[in-house]
């Protein structure tokens, strides 16, 4: 959750407020269009710039898990860092027949942002091995 604060500027009168947020890690990326399945065994995540919090961002990190027959997700293999800001897209290698979820992280100056339950996306690559 964003945290905001306003402060009254002294410099005219009192009357006069200034915005800003507080200092801290990036908020989440939120991953933007990735279909529930696909038959592709390739697929190209983008994201939207999360809020930098105070400073720029200096990487993404793009994590992968996999998800076991059961449901349950398996642990988390980070997969890239990538350090130019304005880069913010991945194409990742998926193996048919299996699910999938990703989430990608920020980091500034003050740390990495969390990997947020409400933005991991989740893909099912449609189809099985070829006999």
């Amino acid at each position: 959750m964003e945290i905001e604060q306003y402060l009254c500027c002294t410099v005219l009168n009192f009357n006069n407020c200034c915005y800003f947020n507080e200092l801290g890690v990036p908020a989440a990326p939120e991953i933007k269009d990735l279909p529930a399945s696909t038959k592709e065994v390739e697929v190209t995540i983008t994201w939207n710039e999360p809020q930098n919090n105070g400073a720029p961002i200096i990487q993404y990190t793009v994590y992968q898990r996999t998800v076991r027959d059961d449901g349950s997700p398996g642990d988390w293999n980070k997969l890239n860092e990538i350090k130019a800001h304005s880069e913010r897209k991945a194409i990742l290698q998926l193996v048919k027949g299996k699910g999938y979820e990703f989430v990608v992280t920020a980091t500034n100056k003050f740390g990495e942002s969390l990997k947020e339950e409400e933005k991991i996306q989740k893909i099912t690559a449609l189809g099985g091995m070829c006999m």
